[in-house]
């Protein structure tokens, strides 16, 4: 049944499923084990194509004994087909069968029971199963989810020393704020609840301290106020400030300039009564509170913001000068602050945009020198690579090949330093000639480890029983439990990582790989070819050729976009709508679909065909669109077409440096060095093939 399984993992779900009910019918030949199995895989496909009263027919149809795995399989598919028909009771009663069944991914079929019951209301039934599979195995992300449950139901029950427990469970575990934040709100309540006022406070102002931009920070202030705690006007002031009742705000810090002898709550005092002044569009009262606010101390991080907010407040004005004074101090004052990069390219750019290429060129090598104590390497790369490029613009092309060399002396993987060694014409990467075996006997001094046999490993057990079952996004997760258990073996992450790609888990296996250099802290041009091939795949390699070459699209760019939008998981989902490899929304997919005369529905979006043709047609339009410049076309393709108009007319340079500095959004920015950093893999490795 290879012709079905090619055309499923291509997307290719009606021709598959044709394929395999022509297998079926003419099914004497085979025996009872493998004709159950391709009628399971029938089941699967009939899911995936949003036909769950047919899978349940096909289902009901299966007859015979089944093997233990068959078994299982027939329970999460049911399951799986009873969740989409909204058929709770048939779920539960068919997950509760598999975990029963002491299978491989009980705890987290257990916890997806739980999760059913709770959006059911059978609140004590879930708070049971969110225990037992508490009790089990979850990956990381799982067990929060797990305790949400537990502590929700148990506070929701009155039993209040467990809903304790896990509350606290959760703020140990979670390493997401906004779950810290609830927890301690929470803790505060029950703790106020059982008459333990002093505990209750002491939550409660923990959480009115480190967690003050929070709804429940508000709620903690005003019944710690209520109880007569003692609670500092600086606290209240940010809180009130956050909560946007900036006259209760303005009080509560005029009360800390008038009371607090510690100098950096004054400084904060009047900085946020400046805030609030602009927050009114009272902007020259806030421009004197700002003024105050380094007058103050100059050395305190918040007269660096204010030196910002002076610096934005010139440029509105038409004041560079001012501007550009504002900037460099914070700059050489304060290397450290988070926005001191921003001030360095801000006060360098400003010469460019003049086009005094000399003064340019020097404040960014300035720039990028005052920084070497504080800032990344990439960001130093950058810094650099600008003021080589200025040197070249103002002739003194020597120079400018200097630092550019500089550049990738730091680091040769960069986007700063592919991008000054493809301008200066630098020496290109060249890969090594070693094997991956070899490779790892000299990182790791074993010539002949024990083979682990990644297929006895009970997170991949589990994983191949939920993606067999229709369960793929917890596959997923259960996959990366396995690179987690993994993480410290290069060997054995190298073999999981072969054999996950060998049974076509591309997203997993090349994290797997990926993983392995991470071991040891090296970049890829210190990789074997044979290991950069699982952490750079290239799956899908039929479908990628036929609609990359009818587009005219380079197809390693294409990979380098799908690494980046999906790292190669063909059902990946994001917030806006996103789906499929290439990570449409709906709004361009009804656009892409007319472009291409076709009709579709969003959620087809998961078939890495569509998906791939989809992604090739519009990145094809971009490139067209933006003088078939890469850099470009990968930003309109992130972040609009309109966007990168305006960039491309903003940008004092022409061509892709100069459109880059002159993007404005971090997560483009970001967006666009990553694909152009991958793609260079993807060169590299094409040309150790030539």
């Amino acid at each position: 049944m290879s012709e079905a399984a090619a055309l499923e993992h291509n997307g290719y779900w009606e021709q598959a499923l044709a394929v395999r009910d022509s297998a079926i019918a003419a099914g004497e030949a085979l025996s009872a084990e493998a004709l159950n199995s391709l009628r399971l895989d029938r089941v699967r496909l009939l899911l995936r194509l949003e036909r769950p009263a047919d899978a349940q027919q096909a289902l009901a149809e299966i007859g015979g004994s089944l093997s233990a795995d068959a078994t299982r399989r027939h329970a999460l598919l049911h399951a799986r087909a009873a969740l989409m028909l909204a058929q709770a009771d048939v779920a539960v009663a068919a997950l509760s069968e598999y975990v029963n069944s002491d299978s491989p991914a009980w705890a987290v079929i257990a916890l997806e029971i739980a999760r059913t019951l709770q959006s059911a209301g059978r609140g004590a039934e879930a708070l049971e199963w969110a225990e037992r599979a508490l009790g089990g195995s979850l990956p990381a992300q799982d067990r929060l989810r797990a305790l949400h449950v537990a502590a929700t139901e148990l506070d929701i029950a009155g039993d209040t020393e467990r809903a304790l427990h896990r509350y606290a469970e959760l703020l140990r575990d979670s390493p997401w704020r906004d779950d810290q934040a609830a927890a301690l709100s929470r803790i505060g309540a029950l703790q106020s609840a059982q008459g333990d006022t002093s505990a209750a406070q002491k939550a409660w102002t923990r959480l009115v301290s480190e967690y003050r931009e929070y709804a429940e920070s508000s709620d903690a202030l005003s019944l710690l106020l209520d109880s007569g705690a003692d609670i500092d006007h600086l606290t209240i002031g940010i809180i009130r400030f956050h909560e946007e009742r900036y006259a209760d705000a303005r009080s509560a810090m005029l009360n800390v300039l008038g009371s607090s002898g510690v100098l950096s709550e004054q400084v904060a005092g009047e900085f946020y009564i400046a805030a609030i002044h602009q927050r009114n569009d009272d902007l020259a009262s806030a421009a004197l509170g700002y003024a105050a606010v380094i007058g103050r101390d100059a050395s305190d991080p918040l007269a660096a913001e204010s030196a910002m907010r002076l610096a934005d407040f010139a440029i509105a004005a038409g004041d560079q000068l001012t501007a550009e004074a504002h900037w460099r101090r914070v700059m050489l004052e304060h290397p450290g602050h988070e926005r001191a990069v921003e001030a360095a390219r801000r006060w360098a750019s400003l010469a460019t945009a003049r086009g005094q290429w000399l003064d340019a060129a020097q404040r960014f090598r300035d720039a990028a020198n005052s920084g070497a104590d504080f800032w990344s390497d990439q960001i130093r790369q950058e810094l650099l690579l600008w003021s080589a490029l200025m040197y070249r613009e103002a002739g003194d092309l020597e120079t400018g090949i200097d630092l550019a060399k500089k550049v990738v002396e730091i680091s040769p993987v960069g986007y700063y330093a592919l991008r000054a060694a493809e301008v200066f014409e630098l020496e290109t990467i060249e890969l090594m000639e070693l094997s991956t075996d070899e490779w790892l006997a000299r990182l790791t001094g074993e010539t002949n480890p024990t083979q682990l046999d990644i297929g006895t490993v009970s997170q991949w057990q589990a994983a191949r029983d939920l993606r067999m079952g229709g369960f793929d996004e917890l596959a997923d997760r259960m996959l990366l439990a396995l690179i987690e258990e993994l993480a410290g073996d290069p060997w054995a992450l190298t073999d999981a990582a072969a054999y996950m790609s060998d049974r076509g888990e591309f997203s997993a296996s090349a994290r797997a790989a990926e993983r392995v250099l991470g071991v040891f802290g090296l970049d890829w041009t210190e990789a074997p070819p044979a290991l950069l091939r699982l952490a750079y795949p290239q799956p899908w390699t039929d479908v990628m050729s036929l609609h990359a070459t009818a587009e005219g699209v380079d197809p390693l760019l294409l990979w380098s976009l799908i690494r980046r939008e999906s790292f190669y998981e063909s059902e990946a989902r994001g917030l806006a709508g996103e789906v499929g490899l290439t990570q449409v929304i709906p709004l361009t997919g009804s656009d892409i679909a007319a472009g291409l005369g076709i009709e579709y529905q969003h959620d087809d979006l998961v078939r890495p065909e569509l998906a791939i043709r989809f992604g090739a047609w519009y990145l094809k339009r971009q490139l067209e669109g933006f003088s078939d410049e890469p850099v470009m076309a990968l930003a309109a393709y992130n972040a609009g077409p309109g966007n990168a108009a305006r960039w491309e007319d903003a940008a004092a340079l022409r061509g892709a440096d100069g459109f880059l500095a002159a993007l404005d959004f971090n997560s483009t920015r970001m967006y666009v060095q990553y694909v152009i950093e991958t793609l260079a893999v993807y060169q590299a490795l094409a040309e150790a093939d030539r």
